[in-house]
Order: C-alpha cells, then sequence, then structure tokens
C-alpha cells in the first residue's frame, strides 16, 4: 500500500479503461471538455474566467465580483442540492492569495445539457439573491442540518436552532 496506494482505486480505474476503451475514452474526455467550456462560457458575464482562454476538464472562475465570499456563496447552492465549487484550500487545491476568490468547476463528462442549464440557472438565482438579499446568501446554507460554521466561533446556531459546540 504505501508504495503502490490504495490497490481498489488502481483495479477501479483499470476496469473503467477496459470497459470504455479507446474511443469511449476519448469521447469521454471531449465531453468533460466540452461541459466545462460550456459552463466557463455560460457564467462568464458573471464570474469571468481567471484565465482568458478555452479550458480543459474544469473551469476556474473569478468570485472577485461578488459581493459575498466565494465561500458564502458556495454555501448558498447547497440550499438548491447543487455541489459547490472548489474554493482556495480545499483539498488538494490551492490557488494562492492572488486568486483567493477562484472558484473551480469540474462538470464531469456525464452531465447532460439540461443539467448543466440547471446548475447554470442556481448560480444565476444565487447572484440575484445577493444582489437582494445579501445576509441570505452569506448565512447559507440553510437547508443543511448544520448551519455554517464560522472560524473561532465557540456555538453555531442551526436551522433547527440547536447549539454546535
Amino acid at each position: 500500500k504505501s508504495f503502490y496506494g490504495h490497490i481498489e482505486v488502481l483495479v477501479r480505474a483499470y476496469c473503467y479503461f477496459l470497459t470504455m476503451g479507446p474511443e469511449g475514452l476519448k469521447e469521454a474526455s471531449e465531453n468533460a471538455v466540452l461541459n466545462a467550456n460550456y459552463v466557463q462560457a455560460k457564467l462568464a458575464d458573471i464570474l469571468p474566467p481567471v484565465f482568458d482562454k478555452l479550458c480543459m476538464h474544469e473551469c476556474l472562475l473569478s468570485g472577485s465580483r461578488l459581493s459575498v465570499s466565494a465561500y458564502s456563496f458556495a454555501k448558498r447552492l447547497i440550499d438548491y442540492g447543487v455541489h459547490p465549487p472548489t474554493l482556495v484550500g480545499a483539498g488538494c487545491v490551492y490557488f494562492g492569495e492572488d486568486l483567493k476568490s477562484a472558484m473551480l468547476i469540474e462538470p464531469t463528462e456525464t452531465e447532460t445539457r439540461e443539467s448543466l442549464d440547471h446548475i447554470i440557472a442556481v448560480f444565476r438565482t444565487v447572484i440575484g439573491e445577493m444582489m437582494e438579499n445579501r445576509a441570505l446568501v452569506e448565512t447559507a446554507p440553510h437547508s443543511s442540518p448544520i448551519g455554517k460554521i464560522e472560524a473561532g466561533a465557540k456555538e453555531v446556531e442551526t436551522p433547527g436552532n440547536q447549539a454546535v459546540a
């Protein structure tokens, strides 16, 4: 394990390659690139791309125009059932201080145009909410069992009015 990693991941990837075959892998890759560029183009007017060029399988959008933090924006997406984008410092991604409002969106090759349009519509809805009621976005998520936990907070109220320590 320490040298080769988790063998199950390798077996799963190998089975995926065998199942898809060369043409299937090429098509899946093309679809992932197409989906990411579709999302980037449809959101460019409100969340401009960090890099002014076509992207590969993921797009990196700037939240610098938002009147709330990218973190708050992402948390509000959860209320609509949309998986939030990856933000600075999340997981294995670090964008650096100059990209602190960057949002990494990685639609998979299996997303349909309808599902992408739904995600884009939710992003636009949250932008509208941010402009009308900033506090609604800043205090999200509202539909999850546990609310936003602020750094340094001793106690946070959840939507069910239960304190979480």
